[in-house]
């Protein structure tokens, strides 16, 4: 008998924790404290997140942890088997986990499968020929897969997977899996920390993007707005009541339905398309991003990347006492070295690099930066919005979306 209560106790706790009708992946992934009350829907009345409300500002914060700057993350803290992630200085003067990615690189054969480890970035080797034949097998969804190769559930089932082989050493293989680890801390801090609320589709594990706050935003009150014994939401200029909720938004990819359902932190959820239909067949650019090395990791303090002009990443760097065979720009009140690259002061579009000519004079070479809305923001451009832009900026920060 005390065991059947026992397995009572953990089935009721357990269903009590997947009656949640609302997505709280963005709380748990940084650490939020949830209340112990829980409200009619099963999930938690509010979250306490010090990460969010108590955040210093020369620390860095990941998964409920704090860093210094300057800290490398343990390999089994950081995002991924293939990130390695330091805490420096960002581009704005604020503290910021940059990125580090190891591009695997490994040749494919045909008649060869490739394996791989949930504990590893890249593939630990290849099973090729007829040894293929030694490998189990496993059957998911219609599809079989060998052992060791990776297993597709879905882009949103928030796990990773591999065919492994049953510890009964049958050809019968299972699926091995680790869960997905959210990495908007690292990739969308700057609207996480501006006010942003988590945007989920309906079937995704974690947030698919963050919607800010704007001006014009308003409130759609709830059962219990204004009534200062339900915790509350604040995003942007507008403080709503547990229920409440803001006009929604259309976008060519489907309607944002925004809700303070979890306090503290609006939530949105993205709708599948029943409006925009006419832009179900539209053309759109398929886009493949260069990753350069500036990106993810430091030059070092007593470095200088090199630039051409018309190039997007940087071509090398010069450190050390090597700097002082680098000719210089004086530009402003600043000198610059040669093939150092700067953005021109009351005209934001102009990128130029410091260039000098044989006679050691400087030379201007600069060029007009292009904005890639048409691609990066098309949905919201053929939905009728609106750019935004921000004091000093040359192209839209954001794009204000019609209301429904």
């Amino acid at each position: 008998m005390a065991v059947s209560y026992l397995l009572l106790i953990v089935l009721s706790v357990a269903s009590s924790t997947l009656a949640c009708i609302h997505p709280t992946q963005h709380y748990t992934t940084m650490g939020c404290i949830p209340s112990k009350v829980i409200d009619g829907t099963g999930c938690p009345r509010s979250y306490y997140c010090p990460n969010l409300s108590e955040r210093a500002p020369d620390k860095c914060y990941l998964f409920g942890q704090v860093y210094d700057l300057g800290q490398q993350l343990p390999p089994d803290q950081t995002i991924s088997n293939c990130d390695t992630l330091t805490c420096e200085i960002g581009y704005d003067d604020k503290p910021w986990l940059s990125s580090n990615y190891e591009n695997c690189i490994y040749p494919y054969a045909p008649d060869c499968v490739t394996q791989y480890s949930l504990d590893q970035c890249c593939p630990v080797g290849t099973v090729c020929g007829d040894d293929r034949d030694s490998l189990a097998r496993c059957n998911v969804s219609g599809s079989s897969y060998y052992e060791g190769e990776q297993v597709y559930l879905g882009f949103d089932s928030g796990k990773s997977c591999v065919c492994s082989r049953h510890y009964d050493g049958s050809q019968e293989g299972v699926v091995s899996c680790v869960e997905q680890k959210c990495n908007f801390e690292v990739f969308d801090s700057y609207r996480l920390l501006n006010g942003g609320a988590p945007v989920y589709r309906e079937e995704s594990y974690c947030p698919y993007d963050w919607r800010l706050p704007h001006d014009n935003d308003v409130i759609v009150p709830g059962p219990y707005h204004g009534d200062c014994s339900y915790p509350q939401c604040v995003y942007g200029n507008l403080t709503l009541t547990q229920g409440d909720s803001l006009i929604s938004l259309i976008t060519y990819q489907g309607i944002y339905k925004c809700s303070c359902a979890i306090p503290p932190l609006v939530h949105c959820i993205l709708e599948k398309d029943t409006v925009n239909k006419n832009f179900n067949d539209t053309a759109l650019f398929n886009i493949a991003i260069i990753d350069c090395a500036e990106f993810f990791a430091p030059s070092g303090i007593d470095c200088v990347r090199q630039y051409r002009r018309g190039q997007c990443c940087s071509f090398g760097s010069v450190c050390g006492n090597s700097r002082n065979n680098l000719r210089t720009c004086a530009v402003g009140n600043e000198t610059l070295y040669e093939g150092q690259r700067y953005a021109v002061k009351g005209d934001p579009c102009k990128i130029c690099v410091c260039t000098v000519d044989s006679g050691g004079f400087p030379v201007e070479n600069c060029f007009e930066q292009r904005c890639a809305f048409e691609f990066t923001d098309a949905d919201k451009l053929l939905a009728g919005a609106a750019p935004v832009f921000e004091k000093g900026w040359c192209c839209p920060a954001d794009w204000r979306l019609r209301e429904l």
